[in-house]
């Protein structure tokens, strides 16, 4: 509730952060992740698969819109 309230923070430094920009992100990004990215609100987070080419799950990641990119978190553990 407190995080929601913006009232707390959770500390992610240890999670390794991936930063993508440009026009063609999105549509690249699409492909490879399971959860739609055009539906991702700014300043909002949504948990997604990352795939490689046939389908097989390489990692499990959280993705937030910012207003410069695309940020995928993934926990190092």
């Amino acid at each position: 509730m407190a995080l929601e309230n913006e009232r707390a923070f959770a500390d992610l430094s240890h999670f390794r952060v991936f930063a993508v920009s440009g026009s063609d992100a999105s549509p690249r990004l699409d492909g490879l992740l399971s959860a739609r990215i055009a539906t991702l609100e700014l300043g909002h987070a949504r948990r997604s698969l990352f795939l490689d080419p046939t389908g097989h799950v390489q990692a499990d990641l959280q993705m937030v819109r910012t207003d410069e990119a695309l940020l995928l978190l993934q926990d190092p553990g």
